[in-house]
């Protein structure tokens, strides 16, 4: 059975054609690595397989699941049958601590989460504010 297998992938924006036409599959047990020099569409790709970017035409197929048809339901299942880490850090540069640790809260349970009052911001011995981040949950019955 494939774990991965990638048609036809063709991924543009406006008239940048980043992927054109990649055929991949990936069966059980097997290990890749994707290389290429930077702005080659590695990461893209890496977010069409985990549904995070759709791209502009081609067909996906992830564990049995066609991501072109999935419904709703079936990508909640899914996510929780994988689990992916982004180099540097595994966050999501676009978001903040706080909504990137939001989002693991909320695919695995039914509490929606808050942040703490005593948020406050970190100088690192780098000269660098980072923040701090701290969420409190409770548990509704």
């Amino acid at each position: 059975m494939s774990v991965v297998s990638m048609r036809n992938i063709v991924t543009s924006f406006g008239e940048k054609v980043i992927h054109d036409g990649i055929n991949l599959t990936i069966e059980a047990g097997e290990i890749y690595g994707i290389l290429g020099e930077s702005g080659a569409g590695k990461t893209l790709l890496i977010q069409e397989m985990i549904m995070l970017l759709q791209p502009t035409s081609g067909e996906i197929e992830v564990l049995g699941y066609n991501l072109n048809t999935i419904t709703y339901q079936e990508a909640q299942d899914l996510r929780q049958k994988w689990g992916v880490l982004f180099q540097f850090g595994a966050l999501y540069s676009s978001l903040n601590v706080a909504q990137n640790i939001a989002i693991a809260i909320r695919e695995y349970t039914q509490t929606p989460p808050q942040t703490h009052p005593s948020n406050r911001n970190y100088q690192t011995q780098h000269g660098r504010t980072l923040p701090r981040c701290s969420l409190s949950l409770s548990r509704t019955a």
